[in-house]
C-alpha cells in the first residue's frame, strides 16, 4: 500500500482533508438508500451508550496514482425496549489528481422492541453522491424487523419488512434531461446476517431489496458484505464489499456499482 506524501501542494490539501474526517468523528459522538447495519447491537444487550468509529486509507503510485479515504461513525443509546442508533458515513477519492469519488449520508433509527424476536422500526436519512448525480436524497420510514433464530449467539438472522417516502434532487446534466425533484414511495425489505467464526473473527451481511410501490421494474438493490477481525478489546480491522444496482439509475449514470474498502474500527462503550 502507497502511503502518499504530505510534503506536496497536493498532499497538504489531503492532510487537511484528514485532519477534518478525524475530529469530524468526535464530533459526531458527543453530538449524535439505508446503511450497513453491522454496527447495530441488536438482540440481547445492556442498558447504555455506545459507539464506533472507523477510518480507511488507501493509495497507489507507479502506473497509477489513486488515492481514496474512508470515514464513519455510529452511536446508539439502549434502554429495556427502546433503542436509537445514528450512523454517519463519508468517503472521498481521487484518481490522476482528479476528483472520482465524493458522497456521504446520516442515518437515524429508532427500534422498540414487542417481544424477544419482534420489534417496530422509524427511520429517517439525508445522502448526497456527486458522481451519481446525487445532490440530495431524503428519506422517511418504517417497518417491523423479525429476529429469525434468535437462540443462536454465533449465528444472528434479521428480516426486515417496511416501506419509506423518499425525495431526491438531481445535479443538472448537459446531456440529461432528468433534471429536478423526484418523490417516491418504495417498499423496504432487508437481511441482516451475522456470523461469529471465533471470539475475534466474524462475517456480516445486509441486503436490500427496494421496489417502486408504482412500478415493479423500478427497483434498487443494496448488498454490503465484509469481515471483521478483533485486534483487541477496542480496535478491530473490516474488509467490506458494496454492490449496488438501480435499474432505473438517472441518466448518464451506470446501472450497478462496486466498492470495496479495509479500515480499523475503535469501539467505545
Amino acid at each position: 500500500m502507497y502511503t502518499p506524501s504530505f510534503c506536496s501542494p497536493q498532499g497538504a490539501r489531503r492532510k487537511t482533508l484528514i485532519v477534518f474526517l478525524f475530529f469530524s468523528f468526535f464530533y459526531l459522538g458527543h453530538a449524535n438508500a439505508i446503511v450497513n447495519l453491522d454496527n447495530l447491537h441488536l438482540g440481547k444487550k445492556d442498558a447504555g451508550f455506545r459507539g464506533d468509529v472507523s477510518f480507511g486509507l488507501n493509495g497507489a503510485s507507479g502506473h497509477s496514482e489513486r488515492f481514496g479515504v474512508k470515514s464513519s461513525a455510529s452511536a446508539q443509546w439502549s434502554m429495556e425496549d427502546l433503542l436509537y442508533y445514528m450512523s454517519f458515513n463519508y468517503s472521498y477519492g481521487e484518481n490522476s489528481g482528479v476528483e472520482d469519488q465524493n458522497k456521504g449520508f446520516l442515518h437515524a433509527r429508532r427500534i422498540n422492541e414487542i417481544s424477544n424476536s419482534v420489534a417496530w422500526e422509524a427511520f429517517s436519512q439525508i445522502e448526497h453522491n456527486k458522481f451519481a448525480r446525487l445532490n440530495f436524497r431524503g428519506l422517511l420510514g418504517g417497518g417491523v424487523r423479525y429476529e429469525i433464530n434468535h437462540k443462536s449467539d454465533s449465528h444472528q438472522s434479521f428480516l426486515g419488512l417496511g416501506g419509506f417516502y423518499s425525495r431526491e434532487d438531481f445535479t443538472n446534466s448537459n446531456n440529461a434531461s432528468d433534471n429536478g425533484v423526484e418523490d417516491i414511495w418504495r417498499a423496504n425489505i432487508y437481511l441482516l446476517e451475522r456470523v461469529s467464526f471465533s471470539k475475534n473473527v466474524s462475517f456480516f451481511e445486509t441486503l436490500y431489496f427496494q421496489p417502486s410501490l408504482n412500478a415493479v421494474e423500478d427497483f434498487r438493490i443494496l448488498n454490503i458484505l465484509g469481515l471483521k477481525t478483533k485486534i483487541t478489546t477496542q480496535f478491530s480491522m473490516s474488509f467490506s464489499l458494496e454492490a449496488t444496482h438501480d435499474s432505473r439509475p438517472p441518466q448518464n449514470i451506470a446501472k450497478t456499482d462496486f466498492n470495496y474498502s479495509t479500515s480499523i474500527e475503535y469501539h467505545f462503550f
